[in-house]
C-alpha cells in the first residue's frame, strides 16, 4: 500500500489531518479572509518535541501540532 518510504500513507495521513484544520475551515464556511486563495499544503505539521528527546513538548506551553511556528 506504501510506496518507497511510505508516500501513500503520509499522504494520506497529510490529508486526514487538513480535513480538521480549524483556519481551513473557517474559510472554507466564509467566516475568515475573504477572497483568499492559499496553495495546497503539501507538508505534514509540525510536531514539537523536546530537544534531543523523544518526548513530545513537555514544557508549560503545551504545544500541539501546527503548520505555521
Amino acid at each position: 500500500m506504501t510506496s518507497g518510504g511510505g508516500g501513500v500513507m503520509k499522504d494520506q495521513l497529510r490529508l486526514n489531518l487538513l480535513r480538521y484544520d480549524q483556519l481551513l475551515k473557517t474559510i472554507s464556511e466564509g467566516r475568515a479572509f475573504p477572497n483568499f486563495a492559499e496553495g495546497k499544503i503539501t507538508f505534514p505539521p509540525t510536531f514539537k518535541f523536546d530537544k534531543g528527546t523523544p518526548s513530545y513538548d513537555t514544557s508549560h506551553k503545551q504545544r500541539i501540532p501546527a503548520w505555521t511556528d
